[in-house]
């Protein structure tokens, strides 16, 4: 069974940790860009000039095909989130 939704931990710096709801099988560069999306909106100040994010699982570097459920990221998950 698919599961189409995971609630993760969204940590960037400076800012207090996100729990979101994101889907499961988005890959992580279509992902960052609608979180990157959502951020500019909620934090302009901070992400208006951002280029783009970079999504971190267990220290490593979601490659941009890889989804949240390729990669073991679950409910409960910590995502790192770094401005390009």
């Amino acid at each position: 069974m698919r599961v189409g939704n995971v609630i993760v931990t969204l940590e960037l710096s400076g800012l207090q940790p996100l729990d979101i709801e994101a889907p499961a099988f988005m890959p992580a560069d279509e992902l960052a860009g609608k979180l990157l999306e959502s951020l500019k909106v909620m934090l302009p100040d901070m992400f208006l000039g951002a280029s783009g994010l970079r999504l971190f699982f267990d220290g490593k570097e979601m490659p941009g095909g890889s989804t949240l459920a390729s990669v073991g990221a679950w409910d409960g998950t910590v995502i790192k989130a770094v401005r390009r």
